[in-house]
């Protein structure tokens, strides 16, 4: 499913479209060579929206006011749900778990090969890792990577703490070689890039 989300002073707004040509349709004002997966919304970003009803638009004479469109993909967050279910909400690099105000935890789905149009990753738990909002972040940034063969953690910088660090995972859950392969070639591509600067 695609949404169209229009931010104004704070609170966002969604409208619902079934049509999967949104996205990067004739008329959708996305460039696909821009179009960055870290932007997608998830199942979290729209249950924490106020309200699904499109206001009227932004006065275009109160120079504090403007009305900002976006387009993202909302995953199938079952499959992340579940994932993260089983591991008690702990990220599988540092172990913490993010207690909310909710009383419920925090941790977030993070697909290895990113699920979009553009790295055609999957949406399945072989393709994903449960991760605490900071190293999901660091994760999307191709700061860290899983290394293929040993799946312990790379980072860009040899002194940081997880650096070489053992992965935690469950007996059940298998990760596809595939993706962890194509970050990898993404991440040492990275790693040159900041070696020559």
């Amino acid at each position: 499913m695609f949404n169209k989300v229009y931010w104004r002073r704070k609170k966002k707004i969604i409208n619902n479209f079934s049509n999967y040509n949104v996205l990067f349709g004739e008329h959708s004002g996305i460039d696909e060579k821009k179009y960055k997966h870290e932007d997608d919304i998830n199942g979290v970003d729209v249950d924490e929206f106020n309200s699904f009803e499109p206001k009227e638009p932004d006065d275009p004479k109160d120079p504090k006011t403007r009305q900002i469109v976006i387009e993202r993909l909302v995953r199938e967050t079952k499959i992340s749900k579940d994932l993260k279910e089983k591991y008690s909400y702990k990220c599988q690099v540092c172990g913490r778990s993010l207690r909310s105000t909710r009383n419920d935890f925090i941790s977030e789905g993070h697909h290895i090969q990113p699920y979009n149009n553009i790295y055609k990753g999957n949406d399945s738990i072989s393709n994903m890792i449960v991760l605490c909002p900071n190293h999901h972040a660091q994760f999307d940034r191709l700061y860290y990577a899983i290394e293929p063969g040993t799946h312990k953690i790379k980072c860009q910088f040899e002194e940081d703490e997880f650096n070489d660090h053992e992965m935690f995972f469950l007996s059940e859950h298998k990760l596809d070689k595939k993706s962890i392969d194509f970050v990898w070639d993404l991440f040492l591509e990275k790693k040159n890039k900041i070696t020559k600067n």
